[in-house]
């Protein structure tokens, strides 16, 4: 079946031209994806170690910063030569001066010494003084921890209206009685939270030590207090780091591209994550764009092969042709040599095999019509003999039958001759008389009358 079916010439230089094409574009295309993906691959690692390590750290100055504050909320409340109502109006500025703070206090070997509250955020937020000291009886401060110098950081948020964090470190003024002296506090989470919303593409947290987000780009996991629990599969979870580190995970079946950093002096840790998916959509654009040059570049060579392939075969199926019309027996067809090539050779070839074909045909038509020329005298002349032998051929038959009648008529003529001279002597002339009485008898003609008259004149042959 197929060896009936014909493929051009043309077909097969654009497909042989498709195919190369279409190997080198896309060696091409999937080299340079692949190296770019591998770029990208380094710079969103790179990238997202970077962010976690930037949070990080903006995250221990905005900490550090809440310490200090929190020191002289200390001094303030610890000072003994203030009146009560001067310490009242004094910490009444510094809720004021420093709003992000909630409420303050003073813990001595573990038990509770003195309480401030900023009433109007409470108020606002529909909270009260039981509340917090019932949350803090429930979940109590690490006492233990927070008198190594550690800083504990904890989320302590009660209600959606007012996510708050716990901070609590040891106040660095000795005692009398060599007793230490806990300051806990509880601070809104804005500023932390403004660093979690800066990045529209990543999405940044700060957890403490059992994963709870401090501050989460989607706020609700901070107010619900939802674990980020991939990070409990990082090798250096829990562990003081000064640099970032990135990971690839699985979370609810999208593939995550994630970044950590530990936050200094603290137990908590700052990071970043991203859908592959997204972080690697310029890469999937340049794939994209490849594949549309790819694409175009296949049909600018489809066009231009198909251009080209017309150019070479067009003189092909002109000889085509005139090989057809030379099996005709037609040999005056010539064919133009438009280009300078093997195919022009080609041409040229051809006009001169026709041109040989064209004299070859005249000379042997010229000596055909000489040997037919030839052929038609040959006929002529035997035509002539045949005609001539049967003319000859009666002619002799009248000859004979001329002396034979001129014989008879000189016999009859001596026989009236002996009639005449034997009168006397008939019987004589019996048997010659009953010789031509056996004779039939000719017509005489006026003229042959004139002529037997005039041969009686004749003398007689003897």
């Amino acid at each position: 079946m197929l060896n009936k079916i014909r493929f051009p010439i043309r077909f097969k230089i654009l497909v042989a031209l498709l195919l190369v094409i279409t190997v080198v574009v896309s060696i091409i295309t999937f080299t340079m994806a692949n190296l770019f993906h591998t770029d990208k691959s380094a710079y969103i690692h790179d990238l997202t170690a970077e962010m976690a390590m930037h949070t990080a750290s903006e995250t221990y100055a905005m900490l550090t910063g809440y310490q200090e504050r929190l020191q002289v909320f200390t001094r303030l409340m610890l000072e003994k030569e203030l009146a009560a109502d001067q310490k009242t109006g004094l910490l009444k500025q510094l809720f004021e001066d420093f709003q992000e703070f909630v409420a303050i206090s003073l813990y001595v070997n573990g038990e509770e010494m003195a309480t401030v509250y900023d009433a109007r955020s409470l108020e606002a937020a529909g909270l009260t003084k039981d509340k917090l000291v019932s949350q803090r009886h429930q979940r109590p401060l690490p006492f233990d921890r927070i008198k190594d110098q550690a800083i504990y950081v904890a989320n302590s948020t009660l209600t959606h209206r007012l996510p708050t964090l716990t901070l609590a470190i040891p106040h660095t003024a000795k005692m009398d009685d060599d007793s230490h002296l806990v300051i806990a506090a509880i601070i809104r989470i804005d500023g932390l939270q403004r660093l979690a919303t800066r990045s529209q593409v990543f999405t940044t947290f700060i957890v403490d030590e059992n994963g709870i987000p401090l501050a989460h780009t989607d706020i609700q996991r901070v107010i619900q207090q939802t674990p980020v629990e991939w990070i409990f599969g990082f090798a250096g979870f829990g562990e003081q780091q000064s640099h970032g580190t990135t990971l690839e995970y699985n979370q609810n079946d999208v593939q995550m591209v994630g970044g950590l950093a530990q936050v200094e002096s603290s137990g908590l840790m700052a990071g970043v994550e991203i859908p592959r998916s997204t972080a690697y959509l310029a890469a999937r654009q340049l794939l994209n764009n490849l594949i549309i040059v790819a694409l175009v570049l296949l049909i600018i060579s489809v066009i231009l092969s198909m251009f080209g392939s017309r150019l070479i075969t067009r003189p092909l199926e002109h000889l085509y042709n005139a090989t057809k019309v030379v099996a005709k027996g037609k040999f005056d067809i010539r064919l133009s040599a438009s280009s300078r090539d093997e195919i022009s050779d080609l041409a040229q070839s051809f006009n001169q095999m026709a041109s040989g074909l064209d004299s070859r045909e005249k000379a042997l038509k010229g000596a055909q019509a000489a040997l037919v020329q030839s052929e038609k005298m040959s006929a002529f002349g035997q035509l002539g003999a045949g005609i001539a032998h049967e003319i000859k051929n009666p002619l002799a038959g009248i000859l004979g039958l001329t002396q034979l009648s001129m014989r008879k008529m000189y016999h009859k003529a001596r026989f009236i001759k002996i009639c005449l001279s034997s009168r006397k002597k008939p019987t004589a002339a019996r048997p010659l008389l009953k010789i031509f009485s056996n004779l039939p008898a000719r017509k005489k003609s006026p003229s042959s009358r004139c002529k037997s008259t005039a041969s009686q004149k004749m003398p007689w042959p003897s």
